[in-house]
């Protein structure tokens, strides 16, 4: 099933996210119960990141977040600004560092493949996730398994692709926030799906040298069996979809 909504056409710069930390509302903080810690794995350190609405319930549906320092508050904070009232967990991972992205750690953590020896990490991030975060979760959350979502931006949404080709039953959902597809990534033939696919590109979206809309094509081609959604979104460029993706994520969460 393939449903494409085209929103805007022009496609005109590249523009990289804002290098800010968001803070937890208010509103968000009187709704969700709030944790934090680190973890470590392979000597690197990260920040683990769990919030769930304070109503206790039987199972609650899962939002995991990359680049958690950004998108962990941004998160919290649109579930309150929407006055959404389903029961949500929303867990993120982020590099333990005061920067909003860390490019350096992203690229070696979220790329499956290495370019002029930088980064390639993804197999072993994936692993660390799987392996130690998810069965963590699995086990001391009541998380409804029909709804386990993941959610990432540029690197992070590739990686989150390539979790998908690797190990798609480890969400249900997927929301991919402009790719950067053409940092490289193998393509699986795929001929049934069990998990849902959101895709979003920023139609002011534009990179010198790479034609966007032809890795998208390709993409896009390569799931035609699976129940995908891509959205164009108008006047944006590639920093300014992250809000309006993860907006868009929440929304489908509360309506299924």
């Amino acid at each position: 099933m393939i449903k494409i909504l085209l929103l805007s056409f022009p496609l005109l710069l590249f523009a990289q996210p804002k290098q800010e930390l968001p803070i937890i509302s208010k509103e968000a903080k009187e709704i969700f119960s709030i944790k934090e810690k680190n973890v470590h794995f392979d000597n690197k350190s990260y920040k683990l990141f769990i919030a769930q609405t304070k109503n206790k319930a039987k199972f609650y549906k899962m939002l995991f977040v990359l680049d958690a320092n950004v998108h962990f508050p941004m998160a919290l904070n649109l579930y309150a600004k929407n006055h959404f009232s389903f029961d949500l967990m929303i867990v993120g991972i982020a590099h333990n560092t005061n920067l909003a992205y860390d490019t350096a750690q992203r690229t070696r953590d979220y790329t499956p493949i290495q370019r002029e020896g930088k980064g390639g990490g993804a197999k072993e991030f994936l692993n660390f996730l799987h392996n130690e975060i998810f069965s963590l979760l699995n086990e001391q959350y009541p998380i409804n398994a029909s709804f386990k979502a993941f959610f990432g931006h540029s690197f992070g949404a590739l990686f989150g692709l390539y979790v998908f080709f690797e190990k798609q039953d480890d969400f249900s959902h997927y929301f991919i926030a402009s790719p950067s597809l053409w940092r490289g990534l193998e393509y699986h033939k795929i001929n049934s799906c069990n998990s849902y696919i959101f895709i979003t590109k920023g139609s002011l979206e534009k990179k010198t040298g790479v034609n966007l809309d032809k890795d998208m094509e390709k993409l896009l081609n390569t799931l035609k069996n699976c129940p995908f959604k891509f959205t164009l979104l108008k006047d944006k460029t590639h920093g300014e979809t992250i809000e309006d993706s993860l907006n868009l994520a929440l929304k489908i969460l509360n309506q299924e």
